[in-house]
């Protein structure tokens, strides 16, 4: 087979382009290579199909478990800080520039107890502080950030949960400090 410069116009966009080819003539040599690649990329495009996809990546995560998961830890490691903040700016619509605000403007400790976060993670590096908002204002778990009311360390978070409505708070604070409650309360 012998190669034969020829010069041909693109049927698509008119344009003069000369080609290698083996067999002048033919319709795909009409075409340039823009036009070409254009093509292509629409067909692409078009056959891309995002459920077939899913299905695909889903099975090669089953078929190849164990490299998937080793890749995941090794990610997770190198990229720890930018999940976080990700996430928070996702959940909470909290900037990391925001959090940062946040925690310098509370001294970087917790805003009840006035203590640094106590808990650590399985690399013994501490957590960050979570970040209270009120539920009442967006109750689905994320936040519009507009009702964000500080930073609080997981004991405090957890340990405020339950005392979101401020009637059972006032109970509380009745029961600590030694008042006596009656069945109306």
């Amino acid at each position: 087979m012998t190669l034969v410069e020829a010069t041909f116009i693109c049927c698509k966009c008119s344009v003069e382009f000369s080609k290698a080819v083996v067999r002048p003539g033919r319709k795909a040599d009409r075409v340039c290579h823009d036009c070409q690649r254009e093509t292509a990329r629409v067909k692409r495009r078009r056959n891309y199909n995002a459920a077939y996809q899913r299905e695909y990546g889903r099975a090669y995560r089953e078929r190849n478990r164990e490299y998937v998961a080793a890749l995941n830890s090794e990610w997770e490691r190198g990229n720890r800080e930018r999940r976080r903040d990700y996430q928070v700016e996702r959940v909470y619509n909290v900037s990391p520039d925001r959090y940062t605000a946040l925690l310098n403007s509370q001294g970087g400790v917790c805003a009840i107890c006035r203590k640094p976060e106590s808990r650590t993670n399985r690399d013994g590096v501490p957590n960050r502080l979570s970040i209270d908002h009120d539920h009442s204002c967006c109750p689905r778990g994320s936040s519009c950030g507009a009702c964000v009311r500080g930073l609080l360390c997981t004991t405090c978070n957890v340990s405020i949960a339950p005392f979101e409505e401020p009637a059972t708070l006032e109970r509380l604070v009745k029961y600590l400090t030694g008042n006596t409650m009656t069945q109306g309360d």
